[in-house]
């Protein structure tokens, strides 16, 4: 695995092999949806906390906002 620069959260295309895709919601709004395996629920709550999935958090049932 590759460090690039001094942040300590992984790099989601590469820890997470392409580990989300663009999505339309109803409003016609893209949004990022995870639809592969993260490490654990701990890494999804990481990003949440981070404001990386808020966007997401409504098409991510077991995800949960800080």
């Amino acid at each position: 695995m590759e460090t690039t620069g001094n942040t300590e959260e992984p790099n989601f295309y590469g820890e997470f092999n392409s580990a989300s895709e663009f999505v339309k919601t109803e409003k016609g709004k893209e949004v990022r949806k995870i639809v592969t395996y993260l490490n654990s629920l701990k890494d999804i709550e990481k990003y949440i906390c981070n404001g990386a999935l808020k966007e997401a958090v409504r098409i991510v049932s077991y995800a949960k906002i800080c």
